[in-house]
Formats: structure tokens, C-alpha cells, sequence
């Protein structure tokens, strides 16, 4: 469990309205177009414990709003939320994550890792231990996840709030999500007006 003093950061490629309730999406890790992330959610999926929460049933947070160690580890940066996460938090090491994708990415004649080794990374992900810098990337830094079954969106925390910023269309799910967003966020403001 994580310490109650974290201020949580979650990355999100669209502009979200304060007060946001964000839930999981299984579908952006069960249907991926790279099969090396199916097949590493997959694997850390099958050796999940009982008692810890599915990748697939989470939102993710950092504990950082450093812009370079958010992308390094695969985390949206266009636009960086403070969230209060709902019910127990989960951290683990990305270096776990990526080293388990980066076997999935190495072509099977080259692959080096065991099954033992896989199920071991696997494990050890699972159980929230610091992976080993001499097993991750070289001058990648270095960063937990935190996971939450849901959380809702406190403030924009952007470091850098005058950096171009690319807007991408969102696809139709996450644009009637924005859309359902904003008319909530837009309904508690017309509650607390006087």
C-alpha cells in the first residue's frame, strides 16, 4: 500500500474538467495493436495474485510530474492531473514491465530469458520490489506506478504550462467520455453557484 502523503499525477492525452471520475480501460491494454503489450499484460495477468488489482481494471498514476520520466515510462504528458484515487493503491517498478516487453520484443531466436525468468520478473512486479538498475534500460530513469481502481481529478499540475502541446482528436469512446465529463463537471458548478 502506498503512503496516504503521495501526491498522485496522472498523465492523460486529453484535457479532462476538475472533478473527472476516471475508471479503468481494459480495452487500450487487452486489444492493442502491439502484440508485445498484449503478450506482457497477458503474462503479468496469468502470474497476478488473488488478493492484488488487475492492470486492466486500474488507472494509472506516478508520483512524479517530471515530464521526461512520465514519457520514459510510457505515461501520457500532454496534460498532468494531481487525482485522489479511490480505495487501495497498488505501487509497482515499471523496470519489471519493461524488461518483461522488452523479452516480447527481441525476436524468438534471440531471446534470452527463461521461463523461470519471465515468471520471476513477473512475481517480483507483482510484489512491488525496486526492479535492479543493471536490468533496465540504460539512462531510462527509474519509476513506480501506482494503481487505483478508479480516481477523480483534482487539479492540472503541468510544469511546464507554456510548452506546445500537440492536441490530438480523441477516438469516439474517449470523446463521449470527455463529453459526459464535462457536462458533470459543468452540472457541479451549477451547484455550488449561488
Amino acid at each position: 500500500m502506498a503512503s496516504d502523503a503521495i501526491a498522485y499525477i496522472h498523465g492523460s492525452g486529453w484535457e479532462l474538467p476538475i472533478g473527472t471520475e476516471l475508471s479503468a480501460h481494459k480495452a487500450s491494454l487487452t486489444r492493442s495493436a502491439v502484440d508485445t503489450i498484449r503478450a506482457t499484460e497477458g503474462l503479468l495477468e496469468s502470474l497476478r495474485p488473488a488478493h492484488c488489482l488487475s492492470r486492466y481494471h486500474s488507472v494509472f498514476m506516478t508520483d512524479t510530474d517530471e515530464i521526461a520520466v512520465i514519457q520514459a515510462t510510457g505515461g501520457y504528458t500532454d496534460y498532468l492531473y494531481r487525482v485522489e484515487p479511490e480505495g487501495a493503491v497498488e505501487r509497482n517498478h515499471v523496470g519489471w514491465w519493461e524488461i518483461i516487453n522488452r523479452h516480447f520484443n527481441t525476436p524468438a531466436s534471440s531471446q534470452s530469458a527463461s521461463l523461470e525468468q519471465l515468471v520471476g520478473w513477473a512475481r517480483s512486479y507483482w510484489a512491488g520490489i525496486e526492479c535492479p538498475a543493471d536490468l533496465r534500460q540504460k539512462r531510462k530513469p527509474s519509476s513506480w506506478e501506482y494503481r487505483a481502481s478508479g480516481a477523480t481529478v483534482v487539479e492540472e499540475v503541468d510544469p511546464e504550462p507554456y510548452r506546445m502541446r500537440i492536441i490530438r482528436r480523441p477516438p469516439a469512446a474517449v470523446r463521449r467520455f470527455l463529453e459526459k465529463a464535462r457536462a458533470e463537471a459543468e452540472a457541479r458548478n451549477a451547484c455550488l453557484t449561488p
